[in-house]
């Protein structure tokens, strides 16, 4: 049974989130709680139907709006929504990317007034190929147009069938970088939801060893509200030494 269901809208498909409204508050507590910092690992959580159409729609490499091969990351390709005009992928995207999935996030977390970023800056879809790699690091806090503070992560993984000894576990690191606290396998319409902040460590550091026809895919989106009075923030990446 997922948790977020799909449904016909005036204007199109739209999220279902009134029952999920309702487990999000049952999640609230545990999700401030958790450690290393508030974070929820949610199976199941979108529509079968709709996680399978993401996949079937994810974009074909010739489309990617950034290629990451380096040091800290590599073997990485993003699809954002300036180069998936006119696709499916763009349709689901949206969908996801969306006023009531802000909503389900703000009663889950807690944080008020959330919104998402139509450009998906940083995010949209994420495509890792064998050899692949993300070093553990803080994301960016700062929306870098506009004055917005990014606020929570949402990942949801996009592969059927992911092999566990391909690797590609999402690592969850102690603020103080003393060590890992959290492995999570990124299995099909499983979401990691987390809270932005300049010590949310994460990342998948250890090189994919899928097949060259597989990759680890995902949607990443990012949702942002008002900074608070003199609240410290920044646009650029803390990746750990």
């Amino acid at each position: 049974m997922s948790l977020l269901g799909v449904s016909a809208g005036p204007d199109g498909a739209v999220l279902e989130i009134e029952a999920a409204l309702v487990a999000a508050q049952g999640l609230h507590a545990s999700y401030r709680l958790a450690e290393p910092f508030p974070h929820v690992v949610i199976d199941d959580f979108l529509d079968a139907t709709l996680a399978y159409a993401l996949h079937a729609a994810f974009p074909q490499r010739e489309r990617a709006s950034v290629v990451r091969e380096g040091a800290m990351q590599n073997g990485k390709f993003g699809y954002r929504p300036k180069t998936l005009a006119g696709q499916e992928s763009l349709r689901l995207l949206e969908l996801c990317n969306s006023v009531p999935m802000a909503r389900f996030l703000q009663a889950l977390t807690g944080h008020r007034d959330l919104r998402p970023d139509a450009e998906a800056i940083g995010g949209g879809f994420h495509e890792t190929v064998q050899g692949g790699h993300l070093s553990i690091h803080a994301d960016f806090s700062k929306h870098p147009k506009r004055r917005l503070a990014r606020r929570i992560n949402l990942l949801v993984y996009l592969q059927p069938d992911w092999d566990e000894t391909w690797g590609g576990e999402l690592e969850l690191w102690h603020p103080d970088m003393r060590g890992l606290a959290a492995r999570i396998m990124p299995r099909f319409n499983r979401a990691v939801i987390f809270d932005t902040t300049a010590t949310s460590f994460h990342g998948h550091p250890q090189p994919l060893t899928c097949p060259t026809n597989q990759s680890r895919k995902s949607l990443a989106l990012y949702f942002y509200n008002h900074p608070k009075f003199c609240e410290r923030l920044t646009t650029h990446t803390l990746w750990r030494p």
